[in-house]
């Protein structure tokens, strides 16, 4: 570069540095007059007792601020900020108050804020003992604040900030808060009509209050319960190389063929005038669905190992401990397989995993709970307990075994309680729930039922081979259902008819029409691998772990036969 130009790009870039300190200063200002709004960095660095993390917004929103106060002057023209000067800044961190299960991991005498809902308290002379629960734990945190405190009721909310502190020898818990009577807040009133005061609820009680019940101590528990198995089932197939598949609630397929299914009609439908040559969905009749399984199919022919864990829906009318209107499946296929052996030991190893995943004091604490009326002595508490955590524990750690219908039947056919059944066993028929029952408190642990006569089961299954001394009418298929003591049918699987036309021929065995599935016909015609898969009732591996009476105790907001109020 010449020495002339040198001297010009210098002086210009000097002008430009000039001109530029300026326009910053007086943004500067004039961001500083606009001080007066809330920062997202102020926000995030704020304390959680001031403002949560939802209070994170960009400085200018929700505000009529004047987009003058953002401006200023230099050198006689008017400088407007940016967007990028305009922009606040999220962290991606929230701040929260401790959980109560995470107070218990820290060290003594750390300092915590936390919140939550006043389970009891007990008001003294020189003390205020207050129970505090959020859900996260089994165990409450006891508060000690010195003096009488007042404005406080079961089910008030409150923020508390205090120091970590030991607790008493021979007290339930081994930590305690100690809190200054101007660090406890009460953040949501509760109204003496609260229905959830201090004294045993019994589960009846609690199904009249479903909106209320998840602050129960037997349903918190019930809770994690059901979230500890859903992640361990979630991680057991991501870390077993499945594809997770969200399958669509509307289907017009019926994948048992059982035809109770709720039917889904648009309003546009039946308005007055309508053309019923002309619905909403092009498909003549839409439903909810029974099963995800035939649109997992179409993946597990582009992925070989898939699964989804979604609800469905069957519209049948009872009232039973094991059956709900609206539950949830989680559903697996697996492709280029062609036996059942290796879904057994995918189905035991999902179930343990789901059982290794739950918290013991979980499960002891609903031992308590629901016996509660019964009797109270130690040595009952502790053979509950003890019942209770072998329970999962043999589910987590024992295998399955395996056992044909055959057998089954033959086996229940002479048992000594053979004629107080009410539904005959014989070779053909299904199982009903009070076979399962005895069957799998027999075996002691849960069993795989195997191969069943073809006629029970929906038409996609395939057929096993015949014997040269076996009848047709002795046809079954590769098939299994998973019964677990106590509950009953736990998972339904089997390999599924990889042939096209055997398939379609099964189709029609069963009454069904085959061309609304010729997609599904399709999907064995275009490269059709072996493949086989299941379904495990969600609600009924739940209500299992926690040792309820009935699924409806362990679902959030059931929907069953007569029920669906909120």
């Amino acid at each position: 570069m010449h020495h002339a130009a040198r001297r010009t790009a210098v002086a210009t870039a000097a002008r430009t540095r000039t001109h530029l300190a300026g326009t910053a200063a007086a943004l500067a200002k004039a961001k500083a007059a606009a001080s007066m709004a809330p920062s997202v960095r102020g926000s995030a660095a704020m304390s959680t007792a001031s403002a949560p993390p939802s209070s994170s917004v960009p400085p200018s929103a929700g505000t009529d601020a004047p987009a003058a106060a953002a401006t200023a002057k230099v050198g006689g023209t008017t400088v407007r900020p940016s967007l990028a000067d305009r922009l606040g800044e999220t962290s991606g961190v929230p701040t929260f108050g401790a959980t109560v299960a995470e107070i218990f991991a820290l060290p003594l005498d750390s300092r915590v804020t936390s919140q939550g809902w006043v389970k009891t308290f007990r008001v003294q002379k020189t003390h205020t003992f207050i129970q505090l629960s959020d859900g996260t734990t089994a165990a409450h945190l006891q508060i000690v604040v010195p003096g009488a405190l007042r404005d406080l009721a079961t089910g008030v909310a409150i923020r508390v900030a205090g120091t970590l502190k030991p607790s008493p020898a021979g007290l339930q818990q081994d930590v305690e808060l100690h809190a200054e009577p101007a660090d406890v807040t009460v953040v949501g009133g509760c109204d003496p009509s609260y229905p959830l005061q201090k004294k045993k609820h019994g589960i009846d009680f609690l199904r009249e209050i479903t909106h209320l019940r998840p602050r129960s101590n037997i349903f918190s528990a019930a809770s994690r319960v059901r979230n500890a198995s859903y992640v361990g089932l979630h991680d057991y197939f991501q870390q077993s190389g499945f594809v997770h598949i969200h399958t669509p609630l509307l289907t017009s397929s019926d994948c048992e063929g059982a035809g109770e299914t709720f039917k889904v009609v648009a309003p546009s439908d039946v308005a007055p005038g309508a053309d019923p040559a002309k619905p909403y969905f092009s498909t003549p009749s839409v439903n909810l669905t029974v099963s995800g399984q035939l649109h997992l199919e179409m993946f597990a022919h582009a992925h070989p190992r898939v699964y989804t864990f979604s609800p469905a829906f069957r519209a049948e009318q009872s009232l039973s401990t094991r059956h709900l209107s609206e539950f949830y499946m989680l559903e697996a296929e697996v492709s280029f397989v062609d036996s059942l052996q290796p879904l057994l030991d995918l189905t035991t190893g999902c179930v343990q995993a789901a059982a290794r995943r739950v918290n013991l004091a979980d499960v002891t604490l609903l031992a308590d709970l629901a016996d509660a009326g019964g009797d109270k002595s130690p040595a009952a508490r502790t053979a509950r307990r003890a019942a209770a955590e072998a329970r999962v524990r043999d589910l987590a750690e024992r295998p399955f075994a395996v056992l044909s219908y055959t057998d089954a039947v033959a086996y229940l056919a002479s048992h000594k309680r053979a004629k107080m059944f009410k539904y005959p066993v014989k070779w053909g028929l299904a199982l009903q729930a009070e076979h399962e029952t005895l069957l799998a408190a027999d075996v002691g642990r849960p069993v795989f039922v195997t191969d069943y006569p073809a006629p029970l089961k929906p038409f996609y299954m395939l057929p096993n081979a015949l014997s040269s001394s076996e009848s047709p009418d002795r046809t079954t298929v590769a098939c299994f259902d998973l019964l677990v003591p106590g509950i009953g049918e736990l998972v339904g699987g089997s390999l599924r008819q990889h042939d096209p036309e055997a398939l379609a021929r099964q189709l029609r065995d069963a009454g069904m029409d085959p061309e609304p599935y010729a997609w599904y016909l399709d999907l064995r015609r275009y490269g059709g691998a072996p493949h086989g898969g299941f379904g495990l009732g969600f609600d009924r591996l739940v209500r299992y772990l926690a040792g309820a009476e009935s699924v409806r105790d362990v679902v959030p907001v059931p929907r069953y036969f007569g029920e669906c109020r909120y």
